[in-house]
């Protein structure tokens, strides 16, 4: 079994940058995402046994997209739970990335665009929202261009899990 997700994946220099906010968020009460990890899922598809995993990359090839900007931008958080930056732009066509997977799958889910820092394991609620007030103040705000969606492995160690592309799906400029 191979434990799968669809991603667009962020460019190192981004990373680079983002990882310069976990100064602020690097305690113990937080289980920090690695900054070799960081991307925007699309689709969470969980387990799969590995003669099926050769079907994803003709799922993808059906993902019809031009290559668009993403700005990232703020902070937030899922109740207090999941720290996240926010997409200023191109979260509507990761929204439809993410609405040709689910139909290509069969599947009606709910998707909320955002790049995962942090998971709360033990902050008060009140602590954590003055955090991601302090991370707002940073001013963060970077661009990138989406040009693929990759089909990624996800390989659950004890030091955290370690992410591998399996399929790069390129976006093309014609969708045609």
């Amino acid at each position: 079994m191979k434990r799968l997700f669809i991603a667009v994946n962020i460019p190192p220099a981004i990373k680079e940058k983002v990882s310069g906010s976990h100064s602020l968020i690097n305690q113990p009460s937080l289980k920090l995402v690695k900054k070799e990890n960081l991307h925007i899922t699309l689709k969470f598809i969980g387990s799969v046994p590995e003669e099926k995993v050769n079907s994803f990359p003709e799922l993808l090839a059906r993902v019809k997209a031009e290559p668009f900007s993403v700005i990232l931008s703020g902070f937030s958080h899922f109740k207090e739970k999941v720290l996240f930056i926010s997409v200023k732009e191109g979260s509507k066509q990761l929204e439809e990335l993410a609405r040709q997977i689910n139909e290509f799958l069969g599947i009606e889910d709910s998707f909320h665009v955002h790049l995962t820092l942090a998971r709360n394991k033990s902050m008060q609620e009140q602590e954590f929202r003055e955090l991601v007030g302090k991370l707002n103040e940073t001013g963060f705000e970077e661009s990138f261009e989406v040009k693929s969606v990759e089909l990624m492995e996800s390989d659950l160690k004890p030091t955290g899990p370690e992410y591998k592309i399996v399929y790069s799906h390129s976006l093309s400029s014609s969708t045609s």
